[in-house]
Order: structure tokens, then sequence, then C-alpha cells
């Protein structure tokens, strides 16, 4: 697989999978298909399994991303991203800081960490943070927010911090165009994408919105 670096600035559509929000039953199927859709980095995210159950999926998908040459990123789990040898790990405001997760991984993972404004973007990416979840832009039921950031402070961001940026949050094929427009050519969509009844068009569908740019 190519490197972080090349990885991180071809990414356009970065995929969230949850699976305790995934409506559809086949997990790896779903996981394939949205690859199939033209995603091309993929998050696991699990709050509720136990840990076996957990490293047993991760190494189920890894299966799939693998063969895909797609990078797998395990959402806070940095013990089980080692484990497993995924391409990288994504952190909470809650996680370990990426500069402790940098000495577990190494320096030839990518780090993520979820960010909501300006100084906190500024401090991660001094920290070490390889890109940046920043949200929620728009409201979202995938997880309970308190506000928003708006379409605003993303152009902000983007334009003041030298890593990657991944606009986060109820984004979606109809609202899209309000981030392409500022010049947003990536995003980290979950919902959208994974409660479709069809995850591989709609896949497709926003990565036709983000290669308009």
């Amino acid at each position: 697989m190519k490197n972080k670096k090349e990885i991180l600035r071809k990414a356009k559509l970065y995929v969230i999978v949850d699976k305790d929000i995934c409506p559809h039953k086949n997990i790896e199927k779903v996981v394939s298909d949205i690859i199939k859709g033209g995603a091309q980095m993929i998050q696991y995210r699990d709050k509720s399994s136990s840990d076996k159950d957990f490293l047993k999926n991760t190494l189920r998908i890894k299966k799939i991303t693998s063969s895909r040459k797609i990078p797998l990123i395990i959402n806070d789990r940095v013990d089980i991203a080692k484990l497993i040898d995924a391409e990288g790990v994504h952190l909470g405001e809650d996680d370990l800081p990426p500069d402790f997760a940098r000495r577990i991984l190494g320096k030839n993972k990518m780090i993520g960490v979820t960010i909501r404004n300006l100084k906190q973007a500024k401090a991660e990416e001094k920290k070490g943070a390889d890109y940046l979840g920043l949200g929620p832009v728009f409201h979202t039921t995938s997880k309970k927010t308190e506000k928003i950031i708006g379409v605003s402070l993303v152009k902000e961001v983007q334009n003041k911090i030298k890593i990657p940026v991944f606009p986060i949050g109820g984004i979606n094929v109809e609202n899209i165009e309000k981030l392409t427009q500022i010049g947003c050519t990536r995003v980290c969509v979950l919902s959208a994408v994974l409660c479709s009844k069809n995850p591989l068009k709609a896949a497709e569908n926003l990565l036709h919105k983000l290669t308009q740019v």
C-alpha cells in the first residue's frame, strides 16, 4: 500500500462503518459494496462488542480492505489497530493523545483525531495527527451533539491547517455541495452511505459530487 501521505492526499470519500448503526445484517458485504462504490478509506467503529467480537469483526473486515488495497482505520482501539496491523486509528477527545498513540503504532501508521474548532485543530496537528475529522458540520442522527459547527468553520480550518481535514457530521448527497462550493474536496460520512438501502450507489453519488470540484 502507498505511504500514508499519498493515501490521505488522494482520499476524497472516507466512510465510517459503525456496527451499532448499520441496518444491514451482512457487514462484510456492506464494506465490499462501499469500496466498490468508491470509498478510499474505511473506518470501523464498534462501541458495544466484547473485545473478542471486536477483534473477530475487524479481522474479517481487514481481509476485504487489504484485498482491495483500501486502508482500514480502527476507531478508538489503538491496541486492536496494532494487533491486526491496520493502517491507522481514529481518536476521539477522550482517547489516547496522538503522540502517545504514535509510540504504539509507529511513524508509518495514520492517526486521525476528532476536533470541533481551530484551536483544537492546531493543537492536534502539533501533537502529530496525520489528519483531522472536523464536525459536526450539519445535524446528524448518528451521534448526540450539542451544536453544529457550520460550513464557514470548515473553510477557516482548511485554510489554516496543513494536514488533511475531513468534514464530518450529517453530510449527504443533498447538502454536500455546500462544502464543495467552498473548495472542500474530501468528506467523512456514516449514515448517508451505511444506512442507505444501496450503500454502493450512495458512495458513488457522493464521490461523483466530490470529483466535480
